[in-house]
C-alpha cells in the first residue's frame, strides 16, 4: 500500500505543459469575448485561473521535493522574484503603451497589479508561493494517509472562510482576499496530487478517471452547471469543473496522447511559455484591435498571433 502511494518522478511532465497550454488558450478565448460575444463559449473557459493554480500547487511540490523538502527564505524569495521581475517589466511596457509617464501613476499600477485586468492573478499567486513550504510540510506529514482526509476538509473550509474577508476592496476577485481565498484550496490539492502521483499514473486509475470525467462533464453540460461555475474566487461548481477538465486531459494523455508529442507540440509550447503569454496577451489584444480593421473576421488570425507573439517579448 505504501509503495502504491509513494511519489516517484516520471520520465517527463509533458502533460503539465499540455494542461498549462490548454489553460492559457482558455484565458485568451475568455479575453477575446468582445470578438465573438458568445456567453456559452466564455463560460466554458472559466476553468483557466483555477487550473493554473491547481497546476502551480503540483509544480511547487516538485520544486520543494527536488530540494529534499528543505527550503529557506532565500528559496521563497527567488521564486517570488521569478514571477515579480517579469511582471514588473510587463507593467512598465504596458505603461509605455498606455502613455503613463507620471512616476506616481506607474508606481500605483505596479503595487496595485492593475495596469492590465488579468495581472491581479500575480498578487495572490505570490502569496501562495510565500506559504508553499508550509503547505508542503503539512501535506507530506509522517502520519497515516487517512490523516489527509481531515486535512483536506480543513483547507477547504479555511479557503472558503477567507472568501468572506476582503483585505483590499479595490482588488479584483481572488486578489482581494488573503491567499486568493478558495484558490488556496486548489493550490493545496495540487500538492496532494503530487503526493499521490504514482497512484494516478496507473492505467486502471486513468480509465476510471476518464469515464468519471466524461460522465460528470455530461452532467455539467446537461444541467447548465458550467455557467454556474463562472466565479472568482472559485465557487464549488468551479472547483468541480476544474477537476473534471484536469482529470479528463490528464487521463487522455496517460492513455493515448502521450504517444503523439509532435501533434501536441503547438499546445505544449504555449504551456512552456505560459508566463510571458499571460503577461502580454492583453497588450497584444489591444494592439491588434488597433491595426486590424475587421477583428471579428480575423478571430483565428488574431488568436494565433496572440499566442505566438508574446514568446518573443522580454520576460
Amino acid at each position: 500500500m505504501k509503495k502504491l502511494f509513494t511519489s516517484t518522478k516520471p520520465k517527463n511532465y509533458l502533460w503539465l505543459d499540455l494542461l498549462k497550454g490548454i489553460a492559457m488558450i482558455a484565458v485568451v478565448i475568455d479575453h477575446l469575448y468582445s470578438y465573438y460575444q458568445n456567453s456559452s463559449i466564455q463560460y466554458h473557459t472559466g476553468f483557466h485561473v483555477s487550473l493554473f493554480i491547481l497546476i502551480a500547487g503540483f509544480t511547487s511540490a516538485i520544486s520543494i521535493q527536488n530540494r529534499g523538502g528543505v527550503v529557506n527564505f532565500s528559496y521563497i524569495f527567488k521564486r517570488i522574484l521569478k514571477i515579480f521581475i517579469p511582471y514588473l517589466i510587463a507593467t512598465l511596457i504596458y505603461c509605455l503603451f498606455y502613455r503613463y509617464f507620471n512616476l506616481l501613476t506607474i508606481f500605483q499600477k505596479i503595487i496595485t497589479f492593475s495596469v492590465a485586468g488579468p495581472l491581479y492573478f500575480v498578487f495572490f499567486y505570490i502569496q501562495l508561493i510565500a506559504i508553499s513550504c508550509f503547505i508542503y510540510r503539512l501535506v507530506n506529514h509522517n502520519k497515516s494517509n487517512f490523516f489527509d482526509i481531515p486535512l483536506i476538509i480543513i483547507f477547504f473550509l479555511l479557503s472558503f472562510l477567507l472568501n468572506k474577508f476582503k483585505i483590499i476592496n479595490s482588488f479584483y476577485g481572488g486578489s482581494g482576499v488573503l491567499f486568493g481565498g478558495s484558490f488556496l484550496f486548489l493550490y493545496v490539492l495540487g500538492f496532494f496530487l503530487k503526493k499521490y502521483e504514482n497512484f494516478f499514473y496507473q492505467k486502471i486509475t486513468n480509465i476510471i478517471l476518464l469515464i468519471f470525467s466524461i460522465f460528470y462533464l455530461y452532467i455539467f453540460e446537461s444541467y447548465n452547471l458550467v455557467s454556474k461555475s463562472w466565479s472568482n474566487p472559485a465557487n464549488n461548481w468551479l472547483i468541480i469543473y476544474t477537476l473534471i477538465v484536469f482529470f479528463l486531459i490528464f487521463s487522455l494523455f496517460q492513455l493515448l496522447l502521450h504517444r503523439f508529442p509532435k501533434i501536441l507540440l503547438p499546445i505544449t509550447i504555449i504551456g512552456k511559455n505560459s508566463l510571458p503569454i499571460f503577461l502580454y496577451h492583453t497588450l497584444i489584444i489591444n494592439i491588434f484591435s488597433i491595426i486590424l480593421l475587421f477583428t471579428k473576421s480575423y478571430l483565428l488570425f488574431t488568436t494565433i498571433y496572440l499566442l505566438l507573439t508574446p514568446l518573443y517579448l522580454p520576460i
